[in-house]
């Protein structure tokens, strides 16, 4: 994957997943066999329950990216 297309994806994460609560998104997103340190399972229904754990938490919290930072 170019680098571009690294950021389009990540982007459309941010956007589409966690700011839009489109979770059937992820389906495009990440990859069948994903699985995650973080979240109980460790696959995509704990990154599922956790995102919905966070909106609920804090609704019509927006996030964004910035890949264009210089230092």
């Amino acid at each position: 994957m170019s680098s571009n297309t690294n950021k389009d994806v990540i982007i459309r994460f941010i956007t589409e997943v966690w700011n839009g609560s489109d979770l059937d998104m992820l389906d495009d997103l990440i990859d069948p066999a994903y699985y995650d340190f973080t979240y109980e399972p460790r696959n995509r229904e704990g990154l599922e329950r956790a995102l919905m754990h966070m909106n609920a938490a804090y609704p019509g919290q927006a996030y964004r990216c910035n890949f264009d930072r210089r230092k």
